[in-house]
Protein backbone atom coordinates (compact mmCIF):
# COMPACT_ATOMS: atom_id res chain seq x y z
CA UNK A 1 0.00 0.00 0.00
CA UNK A 2 1.11 3.26 -1.03
CA UNK A 3 1.93 5.57 1.52
CA UNK A 4 -0.31 9.40 2.23
CA UNK A 5 2.92 11.50 0.30
CA UNK A 6 3.18 8.67 -2.46
CA UNK A 7 -0.67 8.55 -3.30
CA UNK A 8 -0.09 12.70 -3.73
CA UNK A 9 2.36 12.54 -6.71
CA UNK A 10 1.80 13.06 -10.06
CA UNK A 11 1.06 10.53 -12.14
CA UNK A 12 4.49 10.75 -13.83
CA UNK A 13 6.14 10.16 -10.55
CA UNK A 14 4.92 6.49 -10.10
CA UNK A 15 6.43 3.64 -7.88
CA UNK A 16 8.49 2.35 -10.75
CA UNK A 17 9.70 5.09 -12.00
CA UNK A 18 10.82 6.47 -8.28
CA UNK A 19 12.81 3.55 -8.03
CA UNK A 20 14.59 3.77 -11.27
CA UNK A 21 15.46 7.61 -10.05
CA UNK A 22 16.73 6.31 -6.77
CA UNK A 23 18.84 3.57 -8.18
CA UNK A 24 19.90 5.70 -10.87
CA UNK A 25 21.12 8.08 -8.16
CA UNK A 26 23.21 5.60 -6.19
CA UNK A 27 24.53 4.06 -8.93
CA UNK A 28 26.09 7.74 -9.94
CA UNK A 29 27.27 8.67 -6.22
CA UNK A 30 28.84 5.18 -6.11
CA UNK A 31 30.09 5.79 -9.09
CA UNK A 32 31.87 9.45 -8.35
CA UNK A 33 32.95 8.56 -4.62
CA UNK A 34 34.79 5.06 -5.81
CA UNK A 35 36.51 5.61 -9.43
CA UNK A 36 37.99 9.27 -8.97
CA UNK A 37 39.03 10.75 -5.83
CA UNK A 38 41.01 14.12 -4.90
CA UNK A 39 43.36 14.77 -2.02
CA UNK A 40 44.93 17.99 -0.93
CA UNK A 41 48.57 18.10 -0.09
CA UNK A 42 51.27 21.03 1.24
CA UNK A 43 53.88 22.78 3.65
CA UNK A 44 53.79 25.70 5.68
CA UNK A 45 56.41 27.11 7.98
CA UNK A 46 55.75 30.66 9.71
CA UNK A 47 57.23 32.46 12.27
CA UNK A 48 57.53 35.62 14.50
CA UNK A 49 60.00 36.80 16.93
CA UNK A 50 62.77 39.91 17.15
CA UNK A 51 65.99 40.41 16.49
CA UNK A 52 68.23 43.25 18.05
CA UNK A 53 66.65 46.77 17.96
CA UNK A 54 63.51 45.32 17.58
CA UNK A 55 63.35 44.69 14.46
CA UNK A 56 61.92 41.07 12.93
CA UNK A 57 63.71 37.74 13.25
CA UNK A 58 66.53 38.01 10.97
CA UNK A 59 67.57 35.54 9.33
CA UNK A 60 71.47 34.36 9.10
CA UNK A 61 73.52 32.53 6.24
CA UNK A 62 76.44 33.38 3.58
CA UNK A 63 75.56 34.97 0.41
CA UNK A 64 74.73 32.15 -2.35
CA UNK A 65 75.23 29.09 -0.21
CA UNK A 66 72.14 27.37 2.01
CA UNK A 67 72.04 28.26 5.52
CA UNK A 68 71.35 25.80 8.39
CA UNK A 69 67.54 26.31 9.45
CA UNK A 70 66.17 25.55 12.95
CA UNK A 71 65.24 29.15 14.13
CA UNK A 72 66.79 30.44 10.62
CA UNK A 73 63.83 30.63 7.85
CA UNK A 74 61.59 33.05 5.88
CA UNK A 75 58.26 32.23 5.50
CA UNK A 76 57.28 29.84 3.16
CA UNK A 77 54.02 27.60 2.07
CA UNK A 78 53.11 25.34 -0.64
CA UNK A 79 49.64 24.01 -0.90
CA UNK A 80 48.68 21.23 -3.71
CA UNK A 81 46.31 19.46 -5.12
CA UNK A 82 46.00 15.69 -6.58
CA UNK A 83 43.22 14.04 -8.56
CA UNK A 84 42.81 10.46 -9.19
CA UNK A 85 40.50 10.09 -12.74
CA UNK A 86 37.76 7.86 -13.25
CA UNK A 87 38.76 4.93 -15.17
CA UNK A 88 36.19 2.44 -17.39
CA UNK A 89 35.88 -0.95 -16.37
CA UNK A 90 39.19 -3.09 -17.42
CA UNK A 91 41.53 -0.58 -16.32
CA UNK A 92 42.84 -2.59 -13.11
CA UNK A 93 45.77 -1.56 -11.70
CA UNK A 94 46.12 1.12 -14.09
CA UNK A 95 45.75 5.20 -12.62
CA UNK A 96 46.06 8.96 -14.26
CA UNK A 97 46.43 11.50 -11.79
CA UNK A 98 46.42 15.26 -12.21
CA UNK A 99 48.96 17.31 -9.59
CA UNK A 100 49.34 21.07 -9.34
CA UNK A 101 50.88 23.25 -6.37
CA UNK A 102 51.14 26.85 -5.23
CA UNK A 103 53.74 28.34 -3.40
CA UNK A 104 54.78 31.57 -1.79
CA UNK A 105 57.39 33.01 1.05
CA UNK A 106 59.39 35.74 1.52
CA UNK A 107 62.65 36.40 0.05
CA UNK A 108 66.27 36.38 2.17
CA UNK A 109 65.48 39.98 2.75
CA UNK A 110 62.70 40.09 4.45
CA UNK A 111 62.38 43.65 4.86
CA UNK A 112 61.28 44.10 1.35
CA UNK A 113 59.20 41.17 0.82
CA UNK A 114 55.85 39.87 1.91
CA UNK A 115 54.50 36.81 2.47
CA UNK A 116 51.91 35.44 0.02
CA UNK A 117 52.58 38.44 -2.51
CA UNK A 118 53.91 36.71 -5.71
CA UNK A 119 51.76 32.99 -5.53
CA UNK A 120 53.21 30.80 -8.30
CA UNK A 121 52.30 27.35 -10.14
CA UNK A 122 55.23 25.53 -9.02
CA UNK A 123 53.81 22.24 -10.02
CA UNK A 124 50.78 21.34 -12.92
CA UNK A 125 51.37 17.65 -14.58
CA UNK A 126 49.42 15.02 -15.59
CA UNK A 127 50.94 11.23 -14.75
CA UNK A 128 49.91 7.89 -16.22
CA UNK A 129 51.00 4.68 -14.09
CA UNK A 130 51.35 0.93 -15.79
CA UNK A 131 50.05 2.09 -18.87
CA UNK A 132 53.03 1.33 -20.37
CA UNK A 133 53.78 -1.57 -18.10
CA UNK A 134 53.39 -2.42 -14.51
CA UNK A 135 55.37 -0.21 -12.20
CA UNK A 136 56.24 2.35 -15.15
CA UNK A 137 54.76 6.20 -15.47
CA UNK A 138 54.55 8.44 -17.65
CA UNK A 139 54.52 12.17 -17.27
CA UNK A 140 54.15 15.56 -18.65
CA UNK A 141 54.14 19.09 -17.12
CA UNK A 142 55.77 20.94 -14.64
CA UNK A 143 56.74 19.50 -11.42
CA UNK A 144 59.48 18.47 -8.05
CA UNK A 145 61.39 15.81 -10.07
CA UNK A 146 63.45 13.31 -8.32
CA UNK A 147 64.70 16.09 -5.66
CA UNK A 148 67.69 14.73 -3.74
CA UNK A 149 68.51 16.91 -0.31
CA UNK A 150 69.99 17.63 3.12
CA UNK A 151 66.80 18.61 5.01
CA UNK A 152 68.42 20.39 8.19
CA UNK A 153 69.97 23.11 5.52
CA UNK A 154 67.62 22.87 3.03
CA UNK A 155 70.14 22.30 0.48
CA UNK A 156 69.20 20.61 -2.81
CA UNK A 157 71.81 18.94 -4.21
CA UNK A 158 69.76 17.15 -7.06
CA UNK A 159 67.14 19.16 -8.48
CA UNK A 160 66.92 19.04 -12.20
CA UNK A 161 63.72 20.46 -12.86
CA UNK A 162 64.01 23.69 -10.52
CA UNK A 163 62.67 26.58 -12.50
CA UNK A 164 61.76 24.83 -15.71
CA UNK A 165 58.93 25.44 -17.95
CA UNK A 166 57.81 22.23 -18.11
CA UNK A 167 58.97 18.56 -18.93
CA UNK A 168 58.18 15.29 -19.54
CA UNK A 169 59.71 11.80 -18.80
CA UNK A 170 59.25 8.05 -18.08
CA UNK A 171 60.11 6.37 -14.88
CA UNK A 172 60.21 3.22 -13.21
CA UNK A 173 61.79 0.84 -16.00
CA UNK A 174 63.16 -2.46 -14.82
CA UNK A 175 67.23 -2.53 -16.17
CA UNK A 176 70.13 -4.23 -14.40
CA UNK A 177 68.81 -5.20 -11.32
CA UNK A 178 67.34 -1.33 -10.57
CA UNK A 179 64.96 1.30 -12.13
CA UNK A 180 65.45 3.22 -14.56
CA UNK A 181 64.22 6.80 -15.78
CA UNK A 182 64.82 9.90 -17.76
CA UNK A 183 62.99 13.36 -18.14
CA UNK A 184 63.82 16.18 -20.55
CA UNK A 185 62.68 19.70 -19.22
CA UNK A 186 62.70 23.30 -21.19
CA UNK A 187 64.17 26.46 -19.57
CA UNK A 188 63.42 30.21 -21.02
CA UNK A 189 65.75 32.92 -20.08
CA UNK A 190 64.03 35.26 -17.60
CA UNK A 191 64.09 38.38 -15.61
CA UNK A 192 63.75 39.26 -12.05
CA UNK A 193 60.38 40.34 -12.61
CA UNK A 194 59.59 36.53 -14.86
CA UNK A 195 59.68 38.37 -17.98
CA UNK A 196 61.46 36.49 -21.31
CA UNK A 197 64.55 38.78 -22.16
CA UNK A 198 65.14 37.40 -25.78
CA UNK A 199 64.31 34.14 -26.97
CA UNK A 200 67.31 32.42 -25.65
CA UNK A 201 66.41 28.92 -24.46
CA UNK A 202 67.35 25.50 -22.54
CA UNK A 203 66.75 21.98 -22.99
CA UNK A 204 68.30 19.56 -20.72
CA UNK A 205 67.86 15.35 -19.96
CA UNK A 206 68.37 13.87 -17.30
CA UNK A 207 69.13 10.16 -17.12
CA UNK A 208 68.69 7.52 -13.32
CA UNK A 209 69.67 3.96 -12.84
CA UNK A 210 68.69 3.49 -8.98
CA UNK A 211 67.68 1.45 -6.31
CA UNK A 212 70.56 -1.53 -7.31
CA UNK A 213 71.19 -3.55 -4.28
CA UNK A 214 74.45 -3.55 -3.21
CA UNK A 215 73.79 -4.67 0.20
CA UNK A 216 70.78 -6.24 1.96
CA UNK A 217 70.52 -2.89 3.76
CA UNK A 218 72.50 -0.39 1.12
CA UNK A 219 72.02 0.56 -2.80
CA UNK A 220 73.59 2.50 -5.50
CA UNK A 221 72.14 5.07 -7.63
CA UNK A 222 73.64 6.44 -11.04
CA UNK A 223 73.08 9.98 -12.74
CA UNK A 224 74.13 11.02 -16.01
CA UNK A 225 72.69 14.35 -17.52
CA UNK A 226 73.03 16.75 -20.62
CA UNK A 227 72.09 20.09 -21.07
CA UNK A 228 72.28 22.30 -23.65
CA UNK A 229 71.91 26.82 -24.22
CA UNK A 230 70.34 27.20 -27.54
CA UNK A 231 71.57 29.99 -29.43
CA UNK A 232 69.13 32.52 -29.36
CA UNK A 233 69.29 36.08 -30.61
CA UNK A 234 72.78 37.07 -28.86
CA UNK A 235 74.65 33.41 -28.54
CA UNK A 236 75.42 30.57 -29.86
CA UNK A 237 74.43 26.40 -28.71
CA UNK A 238 76.44 25.91 -25.92
CA UNK A 239 75.90 22.20 -23.81
CA UNK A 240 77.36 20.48 -21.01
CA UNK A 241 77.28 17.03 -19.49
CA UNK A 242 76.79 16.07 -15.81
CA UNK A 243 77.74 12.91 -14.20
CA UNK A 244 76.94 11.74 -10.51
CA UNK A 245 76.35 8.89 -8.46
CA UNK A 246 75.39 8.16 -4.31
CA UNK A 247 75.17 5.20 -1.61
CA UNK A 248 72.01 4.49 0.31
CA UNK A 249 72.51 2.87 3.36
CA UNK A 250 69.01 2.01 5.55
CA UNK A 251 69.06 0.84 8.74
CA UNK A 252 72.05 3.06 10.62
CA UNK A 253 71.10 2.88 14.10
CA UNK A 254 67.60 3.45 13.58
CA UNK A 255 68.15 6.51 10.59
CA UNK A 256 70.02 6.20 6.81
CA UNK A 257 73.03 7.81 5.23
CA UNK A 258 73.23 9.23 1.90
CA UNK A 259 76.68 10.04 0.31
CA UNK A 260 77.17 11.83 -3.02
CA UNK A 261 79.74 12.47 -5.36
CA UNK A 262 78.92 15.02 -8.60
CA UNK A 263 80.07 16.62 -11.47
CA UNK A 264 79.13 18.83 -14.01
CA UNK A 265 80.46 21.30 -16.32
CA UNK A 266 79.66 24.15 -19.41
CA UNK A 267 75.69 24.45 -19.78
CA UNK A 268 75.26 21.88 -17.13
CA UNK A 269 77.41 23.50 -14.42
CA UNK A 270 74.49 25.07 -12.32
CA UNK A 271 72.48 21.64 -12.35
CA UNK A 272 69.45 22.83 -14.63
CA UNK A 273 70.82 25.00 -17.53
CA UNK A 274 73.16 28.19 -18.02
CA UNK A 275 71.32 30.35 -19.82
CA UNK A 276 73.99 33.52 -19.52
CA UNK A 277 74.77 34.11 -23.07
CA UNK A 278 78.23 35.83 -21.90
CA UNK A 279 79.43 33.40 -19.54
CA UNK A 280 82.64 31.13 -20.43
CA UNK A 281 81.15 27.64 -21.22
CA UNK A 282 84.46 26.22 -21.81
CA UNK A 283 85.60 26.73 -18.37
CA UNK A 284 82.78 26.57 -16.32
CA UNK A 285 82.60 23.55 -13.79
CA UNK A 286 81.51 22.24 -10.77
CA UNK A 287 82.32 19.15 -8.36
CA UNK A 288 80.51 18.43 -5.40
CA UNK A 289 80.40 15.47 -2.42
CA UNK A 290 78.21 15.66 0.25
CA UNK A 291 76.89 13.11 3.08
CA UNK A 292 73.85 13.23 5.04
CA UNK A 293 72.95 10.97 7.76
CA UNK A 294 69.81 10.95 10.26
CA UNK A 295 69.76 8.41 13.09
CA UNK A 296 67.42 7.40 15.69
CA UNK A 297 68.82 5.18 17.65
CA UNK A 298 66.09 4.69 20.70
CA UNK A 299 63.15 7.05 21.28
CA UNK A 300 64.84 9.59 23.31
CA UNK A 301 67.02 10.74 21.11
CA UNK A 302 67.60 10.98 16.95
CA UNK A 303 69.93 13.10 15.06
CA UNK A 304 71.09 14.40 11.51
CA UNK A 305 74.58 15.40 10.61
CA UNK A 306 75.65 16.79 6.89
CA UNK A 307 78.67 17.82 5.22
CA UNK A 308 79.60 19.59 1.92
CA UNK A 309 82.35 20.00 -0.04
CA UNK A 310 81.24 21.83 -2.85
CA UNK A 311 83.48 23.88 -5.94
CA UNK A 312 82.36 26.06 -8.84
CA UNK A 313 84.94 27.29 -11.17
CA UNK A 314 84.25 29.61 -14.11
CA UNK A 315 87.30 31.67 -15.59
CA UNK A 316 84.80 34.60 -16.93
CA UNK A 317 84.76 35.59 -13.44
CA UNK A 318 88.22 35.15 -12.23
CA UNK A 319 88.22 32.29 -9.95
CA UNK A 320 86.50 29.49 -8.62
CA UNK A 321 83.82 29.58 -5.17
CA UNK A 322 84.61 27.18 -2.58
CA UNK A 323 82.21 26.19 -0.04
CA UNK A 324 82.40 23.47 3.10
CA UNK A 325 79.39 23.28 5.07
CA UNK A 326 78.79 21.24 8.20
CA UNK A 327 76.18 20.69 10.83
CA UNK A 328 74.64 18.65 13.46
CA UNK A 329 71.01 18.77 15.04
CA UNK A 330 70.70 16.46 17.69
CA UNK A 331 66.91 16.45 19.37
CA UNK A 332 65.87 15.48 22.59
CA UNK A 333 62.51 13.59 23.47
CA UNK A 334 61.26 14.57 27.24
CA UNK A 335 57.55 12.90 26.55
CA UNK A 336 55.97 11.76 23.54
CA UNK A 337 55.30 15.64 21.98
CA UNK A 338 57.91 17.78 23.78
CA UNK A 339 61.67 17.84 22.92
CA UNK A 340 64.56 20.42 22.72
CA UNK A 341 66.46 20.52 19.27
CA UNK A 342 69.98 21.98 19.21
CA UNK A 343 71.40 22.85 15.91
CA UNK A 344 75.01 23.97 15.29
CA UNK A 345 76.07 25.03 12.11
CA UNK A 346 79.56 25.66 9.95
CA UNK A 347 79.98 27.54 6.41
CA UNK A 348 82.85 28.70 4.88
CA UNK A 349 83.30 30.27 1.69
CA UNK A 350 86.48 31.06 -0.74
CA UNK A 351 84.86 33.21 -3.38
CA UNK A 352 87.23 34.22 -5.54
CA UNK A 353 84.93 36.41 -8.38
CA UNK A 354 84.30 38.95 -5.51
CA UNK A 355 87.23 38.43 -3.24
CA UNK A 356 85.53 37.72 -0.13
CA UNK A 357 87.08 34.46 2.03
CA UNK A 358 85.63 34.02 5.92
CA UNK A 359 83.15 31.23 7.80
CA UNK A 360 80.12 32.08 9.60
CA UNK A 361 78.80 30.05 12.58
CA UNK A 362 75.11 29.58 13.61
CA UNK A 363 73.73 28.36 17.07
CA UNK A 364 70.06 27.84 17.63
CA UNK A 365 68.12 25.77 20.42
CA UNK A 366 64.82 24.98 20.43
CA UNK A 367 61.92 23.52 22.97
CA UNK A 368 59.00 21.25 20.85
CA UNK A 369 55.80 20.43 21.01
CA UNK A 370 55.41 18.19 18.04
CA UNK A 371 52.50 15.42 16.51
CA UNK A 372 54.70 12.68 17.91
CA UNK A 373 58.58 11.19 18.78
CA UNK A 374 60.78 11.48 15.36
CA UNK A 375 63.34 13.68 13.92
CA UNK A 376 60.83 14.48 11.04
CA UNK A 377 57.85 14.38 13.31
CA UNK A 378 55.14 17.51 11.58
CA UNK A 379 53.23 19.45 12.97
CA UNK A 380 55.28 21.26 15.10
CA UNK A 381 55.78 24.39 17.30
CA UNK A 382 58.79 26.01 18.30
CA UNK A 383 60.24 28.13 20.25
CA UNK A 384 63.28 29.09 19.72
CA UNK A 385 66.64 31.35 20.18
CA UNK A 386 69.30 31.84 17.76
CA UNK A 387 72.85 33.28 17.52
CA UNK A 388 75.50 33.99 14.44
CA UNK A 389 78.79 35.48 14.30
CA UNK A 390 80.96 35.95 10.43
CA UNK A 391 83.59 37.24 9.58
CA UNK A 392 84.56 40.69 8.41
CA UNK A 393 84.67 40.26 4.54
CA UNK A 394 81.04 39.47 4.92
CA UNK A 395 80.07 42.11 7.02
CA UNK A 396 77.14 43.70 4.60
CA UNK A 397 75.65 40.70 3.15
CA UNK A 398 74.84 38.50 6.55
CA UNK A 399 71.69 39.68 8.66
CA UNK A 400 69.57 41.87 6.47
CA UNK A 401 69.05 45.68 7.46
CA UNK A 402 69.27 45.25 10.97
CA UNK A 403 72.77 43.77 10.90
CA UNK A 404 74.65 45.35 8.24
CA UNK A 405 78.37 46.25 8.86
CA UNK A 406 77.97 43.67 11.83
CA UNK A 407 79.64 40.24 12.16
CA UNK A 408 77.39 38.92 14.71
CA UNK A 409 73.45 39.00 15.51
CA UNK A 410 70.91 37.11 16.94
CA UNK A 411 67.23 35.77 16.81
CA UNK A 412 64.22 34.56 19.29
CA UNK A 413 60.64 33.61 18.42
CA UNK A 414 57.90 31.33 17.82
CA UNK A 415 57.56 29.18 14.33
CA UNK A 416 55.37 26.53 13.45
CA UNK A 417 55.95 24.06 10.89
CA UNK A 418 53.84 21.18 9.13
CA UNK A 419 53.81 18.97 5.69
CA UNK A 420 51.00 16.56 5.09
Amino acid sequence: MQNKFMSQLPSVFSNSMLKTLCVAGALAASTQVSASSTDFFGYIRAHAGVSEKGASPETFGLPGVAKYRLGNENNWAELGVKHQFDLPEGYDGKNIEFVMMLADGESANEATSAFYDNTTFVQSYIKFDNFLGEGISAWGGRRFYKRMDIHMNDYFWLNTGAGADGGLGIEGIDLAGGKFSFASFVFKNLNDAGVTTDDTTGTNIDFRLEGIEVTPNSNINFWLYGAMKHAGVNGENESGLGIGGWVTTEGVMGGSNTTAILYKDGAASNGQVVLDSTADFDNLSSFEINNNLVIEPNENYSLQWGVIYKVDESAATNGKKTWMSTGVRPVFYMTDHTSVAVELGYDNLDDETTGKDGSLTKATVALQLAKSRGYYSRPVMRAFVTAAEWDEDFQNDVGGVTYAGDTSGWAAGLQVEAWW
